[in-house]
């Protein structure tokens, strides 16, 4: 069969690029290696809870990219909101807008700047770090521990002398200039991803889960389409080592979604200019972790706050925290009195090293029962761990805006990129969503409106 377009990829990204090629009448085809839908926003039942994949919090929750989309086209989202921030003082928990220098003419201006700045011209703080943007504006301890906050939140990094400056000017003005933090889909992103599979199916948008990529096939530097695998070979113990049989899929666009540098397992490195090749697998690895607790179940909420909590540094670990206490938000995603906190300790350590990550897993357990009081006597169960990729690329300067692939592939004819390793701007889903936008644009040629 013979599609208009091929989207490599379920999650924000595919979703997004996929939607609005179909909304404009193009014959799309999307696939995933995945059972279901939402990439690495996707969700799992599991003792009675909705539970998604990571503690995906929208910035700017409706205002977003992907609440923009879903109002064009038309498809229904309940939103819960986040109303803010809290951070953790001297003096225990404060709202983060508490500490905003609100009356103060320095932080008016550059807050203004913020909101005002085009997404066009980030790329002149690409290079720069949010740290040495703040001390070229201000002097005062109070804006600049304020807009410290804020960079920690935006990169889920702990440093922010290693934080790009395109990226914090560009989510802050946003939460800034839309007046909203952040929020989630009410039910889950379960929710919010079968509402766009329904437009998706409305449009006559084909949706194969399941379906592994093998290549993307390439012929005079023109994308002929792609070959999946039709055979996997059941439940043979050596599956995974057999060359399955394959389907080619017919289309002249195609859009990968995917890790950018895992594009060279089923794209031909040699069909790519040398400065690509350099660029993509230069950021391989360059990711940010966490480690902590990842959800803990509790018969009582810790704090009957509806915001997101943040720690700069905590005591014992040494690492930054970010906690959400999602059934404050969205009580529907547990069972009556069960309460569900998540969230975690955004770093830069090697998390395959098991007995560190013990060690931190353990203090982060005291640090927690010292921020709320408590927690562990009401706490049923609980899953630590660790998690490689919250960000594809860590938005550190020189790796992100410019510096990254564009969504559309050097000298290549029909190739296209989407996702949260390539051009883009935004936080987390944000991020990866606003890629498929500006990918539909390039590829059809015209504008959405979308900011």
């Amino acid at each position: 069969m013979k599609y208009d377009a091929v989207v490599i990829g379920c999650g924000p990204a595919g979703m997004m690029a996929s939607s609005l090629l179909s909304h404009e009448g193009r014959k799309v085809l999307i696939v995933d290696r995945s059972d279901r839908l939402g990439g690495r926003a996707c969700w799992h039942e599991y003792r009675g809870c909705t539970l998604d994949y990571g503690m995906h919090l929208l910035i700017t929750s409706d205002a977003s990219a992907i609440g923009q989309v879903s109002d064009k086209l038309g498809i229904h989202v309940e939103w819960c909101q986040i109303p803010g921030l809290r951070v953790y003082t001297d003096s225990g928990w404060r709202d983060m807008m508490e500490l905003a220098p609100m009356d103060d003419p320095d932080f008016a201006r550059i807050a203004e700047e913020m909101m005002l700045t085009p997404e066009e011209e980030l790329s002149k703080y690409d290079d720069l770090s949010i740290e040495d943007w703040i001390r070229e504006r201000t002097r005062k301890d109070s804006i600049r521990d304020f807009l410290r906050g804020m960079a920690m939140v935006v990169t889920t990094l702990p440093d922010t002398n290693d934080m790009a400056a395109s990226e914090v000017v560009f989510s802050t003005g946003r939460v800034l200039k839309t007046g909203k933090f952040a929020g989630v889909p009410a039910g889950g992103y379960k929710n919010l991803w079968d509402a766009f599979y329904r437009y998706l199916n409305s449009k006559g948008t084909d949706v194969r889960l399941d379906t592994t990529v093998s290549q993307i096939v390439i012929e005079d530097q023109e994308v002929r389409g792609i070959m999946v695998d039709k055979n996997h070979y059941g439940d043979f113990y050596m599956a995974k080592y057999n060359l399955a049989e394959q389907e080619f899929i017919e289309a002249p666009v195609v859009v990968y979604t995917g890790f950018i540098w895992d594009l060279f397992r089923i794209a031909a490195q040699d069909k790519f200019p040398e400065f690509f090749r350099k660029m993509v697998n230069g950021f391989k690895g360059n990711t940010t972790s966490a480690v902590g607790w990842a959800i803990l179940a509790m018969r009582e909420p810790a704090t009957d706050s509806l915001c997101h909590h943040a720690v700069y540094k905590l005591k014992r670990t040494g690492l930054p925290l970010q906690f959400l206490p999602i059934t404050n938000i969205d009580p529907s995603i547990a069972p009556d009195g069960r309460h569900l906190f998540i969230g975690g300790c955004p770093c830069e350590l090697d998390t395959s090293d098991r007995t560190l990550m013990e060690e931190k897993t353990a203090a982060a357990k005291q640090d927690l029962a010292e921020l709320f009081p408590g927690i562990w006597d009401s706490v049923e169960w609980a899953i630590k761990g660790t998690f490689t990729g919250i960000d594809g690329i860590a938005r550190r300067p020189r790796c992100v805006g410019i510096f990254r692939p564009d969504v559309k592939a050097p000298f290549m004819e029909g190739l296209y990129f989407a996702g949260d390793t390539v051009r883009g701007r935004g936080v987390g889903m944000d991020f990866a969503a606003r890629s498929g936008v500006r990918c539909a644009e390039k590829i059809l040629g015209k504008k959405f409106g979308i900011e």
